[in-house]
């Protein structure tokens, strides 16, 4: 999916889109709806957040898997000269631990349930990516797994050393 944002293209700001398949969720009810889309035989449903967050849910109740895609309006162009390579670091980072979960817990429980993550950073955006089965509570965990490692991110120098020696490797 497309990341929109009712943010300036200059401003880093965040989109998370969900995927549903058979995922029965109330997550959406607390955000103000957004006009209906329609996407072929289904319909694009989105909503906004008072913080400005946006929802953008397209059902597929025939699948068994859901995609959650988290979007951010920021990458490499938003780096100064002579320091690049921040937003990518700050990508591997967002793996390692939280305030409420510990390091290697992010990984461990995204396999427990049978996911698969990934992330990429471009110039202009960065973007998280989860598929997990459409099994109970997977949607409600992989959104507060998202949104706590968005707040609760621990920096610590060990971790990035570590990271930043994989980053250099990764641009070579």
């Amino acid at each position: 999916m497309i990341p929109i944002s009712s943010a300036s293209a200059g401003s880093p700001s965040l989109t998370a889109n969900v995927v549903l398949g058979r995922c029965a969720s109330d997550v959406a009810r607390r955000f103000e709806p957004l006009p209906n889309i329609p996407f072929g035989e289904r319909t694009i449903t989105s909503f906004v957040h008072r913080n400005g967050l946006r929802v953008i849910i397209l059902p597929d109740p025939r699948s068994t898997v859901f995609a959650y895609h988290t979007w951010y309006r920021v990458g490499s162009r938003h780096e100064r000269a002579g320091k690049t390579g921040i937003a990518h670091l700050f990508e591997h980072m967002m793996f390692k631990a939280t305030k409420t979960f510990g390091d290697g817990v992010f990984d461990r429980s995204m396999e427990e349930r049978g996911a698969q993550t990934n992330a990429a950073t471009w110039l202009d955006w960065t973007y998280y990516h989860e598929v997990l089965p459409a099994s109970k509570g997977n949607l409600e965990f992989v959104a507060e797994v998202e949104a706590d490692r968005m707040v609760n991110l621990i920096l610590n120098d060990k971790q990035l050393s570590s990271e930043r020696e994989v980053v250099i490797n990764e641009r070579r």
